[in-house]
């Protein structure tokens, strides 16, 4: 009797299929990752994705060439069985990265918040290798099409990569793109220079402190200067407050994101009126968002490294693959990219001296600038220098030498500030020596403050995060003026640099604000400010929500702080029946004066936000129907007693006595007539707060859970 032979079958084993299958899973890492990556964030980078294709390109390759060698090495029997695997992995670290990636917060001096992974172990084991045995599964079918399932697959992605452009108005890089600054971005007028110096994340607070320890220093360094301490900013990030502070209107989520930024940028910015009457404007900033919508004449971004042009598409294309990488990987390898914020393929390349940081680079150029900086233009000139302040990470000591990463702490922070205020300080004398401090206009402001409660700003009730970010540095010098740094009590604005530039320059005052030369110590307005959520990219275009505020004069004082209202993205459905605060004493719990943000994001019909004593609770509730609220809430037993009074879109609802601290079912009807046609805000106001026998403030109240029902006639 004739042994049978048992063949595996050609298409599964040959190199071919190795070849292609492997490319599938490497070029979706190393060049369709990244271009995710970059499309969804072209505003942060200086160049176009096409300027590193070729490193990207060039890995992919690499890895093709170094898995397929892995699996041709294995016997006959295994080596089809590995390619079943590669395929899995492929398809698995697609539908990681653009399908199950979770909220892990923003890129910024924060750090990413890793927490969410760590409960994600279960979850992520199912998905994992619950997927891998479910396309094996399939094995008999894949093992005669998995080379033309992954060729199909992997030519549609490759096709569509110059399709696929980026979630913005356009692919270009900012202007001529440039990893060195032209000579003219140095060179000032001899007839009339005004100087916009946009110091990063600094508090008017930081700034008054520092002066208050070295008030002779200061008088010198910043002669002619008044300082605005109640300073109110537009918002509490660069993106959003940079454009209030050249003349447009608060963003308010009624346009999309990029077309309030091509407009803000461009058409209803100062630097606009300042080209069309002939100012020459050159604009540098570490930000290449403002170069590329930004009117000006010149710009420049500032690239990392700064002075190191070969380096800079190697850095860009490193970064690329990091977060390509890290939006792919399983939960657990997520934190072995990001490699505790070194990230692995950034780490590899600097492997001799430090990776480049935004930080580094805006202060070797502020050196270089203060160098290099000369007179030599005979037209007036509007130059915006835009640094990277006191943002973080703390990198810089306070002579600007490098130093290792410090946590993010009001110590390490004003140390950087110091070196930040130390090169502005040193620029102010070059200018001294060039013989045009005297007659310049000169303006330092930051475009948002930091969060930190060592500003002396946590103790008020108002929550410490929004109170510092919204108290960012001012102070302006006028032409010729004299005396040591002086300090107005006028209620300022960021808003106002724009019609202040304006006027200085003879302009027609045509931008919100206030000229802060016609603005009286003692005048009474109400400044606008923002506070936007942005958990997950922009859905529809906008952001998930925008809440306006007033706040009247001393921004420190709660009583100053007025709720205007909130404006949602129109892809967000706010239809609510129960809202869930999470578990008393869990990180998602909301407390404190009211609510604090939950460290898990939060479903966007679970939005719940407060400033102050004053809770607020964002839903869209029948505008036609009366509803009857219900909500599970109790008391710290040393607030006791307590009384909340419950509003509804500034009607009164309710007012709850709560007399014990056990949690309790409380009730409110909410007629149609106190409904909106958007969002309803129902705000809680407890009316005592404060911790009994100490001046410190304390949690209201803690919430369990909320529900809506639609009260039914009988």
């Amino acid at each position: 009797m004739r042994r049978r032979e048992v063949s595996i079958p050609a298409p599964a084993s040959s190199i071919p299929a190795v070849w292609v299958v492997s490319s599938l899973l490497a070029f979706n890492l190393a060049l369709i990752g990244p271009h995710t990556v970059w499309s969804g964030n072209v505003n942060e980078y200086s160049a176009s994705y096409w300027d590193v294709f070729g490193y990207l390109f060039f890995v992919a390759l690499g890895l093709t060439f170094v898995s397929s060698l892995i699996v041709v090495s294995l016997a006959r029997r295994e080596r089809y069985r590995a390619v079943l695997l590669v395929f899995s992995l492929a398809a698995l670290a697609w539908l990681e990265g653009n399908w199950r990636l979770g909220s892990v917060g923003l890129l910024d001096e924060n750090g990413l918040d890793l927490q969410s992974l760590e409960h994600a172990g279960i979850g992520d084991a199912v998905f994992w290798i619950g997927g891998i045995l479910t396309i094996q599964a399939f094995a008999p079918f894949l093992r005669r099409h998995v080379t033309e399932l992954a060729a199909m697959f992997l030519s549609l992605q490759m096709v569509s990569l110059p399709v696929d452009g980026p979630r913005s108005r356009d692919a270009r890089p900012p202007r001529a793109l440039s990893w060195v600054p032209e000579a003219e971005t140095f060179t000032l007028s001899s007839d009339a220079n005004y100087i916009l110096v946009i110091l990063d994340t600094i508090t008017g607070d930081t700034f008054a402190k520092l002066a208050d320890s070295d008030p002779e220093h200061f008088d010198r360094a910043y002669a002619g200067f008044t300082l605005y301490p109640d300073t109110v900013g537009a918002f509490p990030s660069t993106q959003y407050a940079v454009p209030v502070m050249l003349g447009a209107q608060p963003y308010d989520n009624r346009v999309p994101v990029d077309d309030y930024l091509v407009r803000a940028l461009g058409h209803d910015s100062v630097t606009r009126a300042m080209v069309e009457h002939g100012i020459v404007v050159d604009w540098v900033s570490a930000w290449p968002l403002f170069c590329r919508e930004g009117a000006s004449s010149s710009c420049f971004s500032i690239p990392r490294p700064y002075g190191r042009p070969s380096m800079n598409r190697l850095q860009m294309a490193a970064e690329l693959l990091d977060i390509s990488l890290f939006r792919h990987a399983p939960a657990f390898a997520k934190e072995w990219v990001y490699n505790a914020g070194a990230w692995r393929v950034q780490r590899l390349l600097w492997e001799e001296s430090d990776p480049p940081i935004f930080v580094h680079s805006a202060a070797e150029f502020f050196s270089d600038w203060n160098e290099k900086i000369r007179v030599g233009r005979d037209e007036p000139t509007f130059k915006i220098l835009h640094t990277g302040g006191g943002h973080g990470p703390f990198v810089l000591d306070a002579a600007c030498n490098r130093i290792d990463s410090q946590p993010y702490s009001a110590p390490h922070y004003e140390i950087q500030v110091r070196c930040s205020l130390r090169q502005t300080e040193a620029f102010f004398d070059r200018l001294r020596d060039l013989g045009v401090y005297e007659s310049a206009m000169i303006v330092v402001a930051s475009d948002h403050g930091a969060s930190f409660g060592a500003n002396g700003i946590g103790s008020h009730g108002l929550s410490s995060f929004r109170l510092a970010r919204a108290r960012p540095l001012l102070a302006v010098k006028w032409p010729h003026a004299a005396g040591g740094l002086a300090r107005s009590a006028a209620p300022a604005s960021t808003q106002d640099i724009a019609p202040t530039v304006a006027a200085a320059a003879g302009l027609p005052a045509v931008y919100p604000g206030r000229d802060l030369a016609r603005l009286a110590p003692d005048a009474v307005r109400e400044r606008d400010y923002g506070i936007y959520v942005q958990r997950k990219g922009t859905p529809g275009g906008y952001l998930e929500r925008v809440e306006r505020y007033t706040v009247s004069r001393e921004s420190r004082s709660p009583s100053a702080w007025q709720f205007v209202g909130a404006s949602f993205s129109p892809a967000i459905d706010l239809r609510a029946a129960r809202i869930d605060a999470g578990r008393p004493g869990s990180d998602a719990h909301f407390s404190y004066l009211g609510w604090k943000k939950p460290a898990a994001a939060q479903a966007a019909r679970r939005v719940v936000s407060a400033v102050g004593p004053v809770a607020t609770v964002f839903a869209n509730l029948p505008e036609t129907e009366p509803v009857e609220m219900s909500a599970r809430l109790r008391v710290s037993p040393w607030a006791l007693p307590q009384s909340i009074a419950v509003e509804v879109n500034g009607v009164a609802a309710a007012h709850w006595e709560v007399a014990d601290s056990s949690f309790r079912e409380y009730h409110a009807a909410i007629p149609a007539s106190a409904l909106g046609a958007e969002a309803d805000a129902i705000a809680f106001r407890p009316v005592h707060h404060q911790r009994r026998g100490s001046a410190e403030p304390a949690s209201a109240f803690d919430l369990d859970w909320i529900r809506f029902d639609r009260v039914v006639a009988r």
